[in-house]
């Protein structure tokens, strides 16, 4: 009797493990992900004629004198660098640049920048600006994808121990 209920649960913490390690296998390594966000700074197809002293760097920043305004925003540096966080985006969702902000948070820095409003050739992406729930972090799910794996270590960790 004893022998068979060790049996049920050397059964048991198997069929667990093996749920609990398809669930939380990840499609791509980590690093593999980093570096193809990485490679949008550097890609020829996607930053090929915008001056390097314009285009977006991993900082955060699109560093526009006020007299090359006119020339980021009609030419082809805005094109190019909408381009750049759209391969970001699809990279990493969650992307953060090193100033802290988000695709989003440029998107819009680059909206006002060009704009025809007082704000025009500010292309701060971080400083002094509050757009309605873009901060709440509400708009993004990942917080929830990682609380729920590391739930399921936990219960892991906790059936190893109970069984």
């Amino acid at each position: 009797m004893a022998s068979f209920l060790r049996c049920t649960h050397l059964s048991t913490r198997a069929t667990l493990l093996f749920i609990i390690s398809v669930c939380c296998k990840s499609e791509e390594d980590a690093m593999d992900i980093i570096t193809k966000a990485m490679a949008c700074f550097s890609d020829e197809n996607l930053y090929s004629t915008c001056k390097e002293s314009y285009r977006l760097s991993v900082k955060g920043a699109v560093d526009v004198p006020p007299g090359g305004v006119e020339e980021y925003c009609v030419g082809p540096c805005l094109k190019e660098t909408t381009l750049v966080l759209h391969c970001l985006q699809n990279a990493l969702d969650t992307f953060r640049f090193q100033n802290g902000a988000t695709v989003r948070d440029v998107r819009r820095a680059l909206d006002r920048g060009c704009g025809d409003g007082h704000d025009r050739g500010d292309f701060d992406a971080v400083d002094g600006y509050y757009y309605p729930g873009v901060h709440d972090y509400g708009d993004y799910d990942e917080g929830e994808k990682i609380a729920f794996s590391v739930w399921l270590m936990l219960m892991q960790i906790c059936l190893f121990i109970w069984i």
